[in-house]
């Protein structure tokens, strides 16, 4: 028996289409999305910067190493309980990367098409240069013969199985 492929399934495929699945995977809108910033201790270490819900207050999330977790400054966080900060800092995250992904493919495909471009007018090039060798090697020869035979050079030669 012959399975056929749900294509329900599939991935998504356009960037926008990838971003609505990391937000509905973490639950997020856009503007919460939009209300994180990526940050970095003078220690090296990173962490979000998240405007709260209420444009009221500013929530740090960061990884705790002592918990093994994220943890927020909000009060869900600091009562030990996940928070909407949390889970838009790794959308966020997570869409920053494939934003990145997606730069340094477009620059390996235009890398590419100017390699290519490059490459069809060097052929071009070439081309050109041929076909002006062979117009001058026909003029050579258009000379040579106006000069060997004068303007009979022009006329047409009798048909003969002798020749």
């Amino acid at each position: 028996m012959i399975q056929s492929h749900d294509t329900t399934s599939v991935s998504p495929q356009t960037l926008s289409e990838r971003i609505e699945a990391i937000k509905r995977e973490y639950t997020v809108t856009d503007l919460q999305v939009c209300h994180c910033s990526l940050h970095q201790h003078e220690n090296g270490r990173y962490f979000y910067r998240v405007l709260g819900a209420h444009f009221d207050a500013f929530y740090t999330v960061e990884y705790s190493q002592q918990l093994h977790k994220l943890t927020c400054t909000c009060m869900a966080g600091q009562n030990g309980r996940s928070c909407w900060h949390e889970r838009a800092s790794i959308a966020h995250f997570k869409i920053e990367q494939l934003r990145l992904h997606e730069r340094r493919l477009h620059e390996q495909l235009e890398d590419r098409v100017e390699h290519a471009l490059y490459a069809v007018e060097s052929a071009q090039a070439n081309l050109d240069r041929e076909q002006a060798r062979q117009e001058q090697e026909a003029s050579n020869r258009e000379h040579a013969a106006v000069a060997r035979d004068g303007y009979k050079a022009y006329e047409r030669k009798p048909f003969s199985l002798l020749r």
